[in-house]
């Protein structure tokens, strides 16, 4: 048998007008209650209070989910579509950018389309390809495109 006070007891008796206690300590509450009229007449006004409290609708919890969930995504996407402009901006200047490179290439001379330039570089184009390659032998020739492959 517990030896109720009036703090503890007056701790358990809104969840015990809620229904949400055990049945030992409900029993316990319950001979405190007839013993004690200061924790009877405060167990008394709880009833009344949660009487008189407004039955909450089904659907609000649903409704108070739903609604903390959006303001979550509003939160959270709120930022990128502060940068989404800043963004489309830059992915346009990038874009231009590279198209003028590509459409607006420079001439190309003769010597530099020519297969040799791309595989023997040089300071001086004009000595690069095949000018300098003509002076290699066949063998020379052969040992060096098995070294580039």
């Amino acid at each position: 048998m517990i030896i109720w006070e009036c703090i503890e007891a007056k701790g358990y008796l809104s969840a015990g007008v809620r229904g949400e206690l055990s049945e030992p300590i409900k029993a316990e509450l319950d001979r405190h209650v007839l013993d004690c009229s200061d924790c009877r007449g405060e167990l008394e006004l709880i009833e009344k209070l949660f009487v008189l409290r407004p039955a909450t609708p089904l659907q609000l919890p649903l409704e108070i989910k739903k609604a903390v969930r959006l303001e979550f995504f509003e939160a959270e996407t709120s930022y990128w579509r502060k940068l989404l402009p800043a963004a489309a901006v830059t992915t346009l200047l990038v874009s231009a950018s590279l198209l003028d490179k590509v459409l607006f290439l420079p001439d190309i001379s003769l010597l530099e389309q020519d297969f040799f330039v791309n595989v023997w570089p040089s300071e001086d184009y004009d000595l690069a390809g095949s000018l300098v390659l003509d002076d290699f032998s066949e063998e020379s020739l052969n040992l060096l495109f098995e070294e580039i492959k």
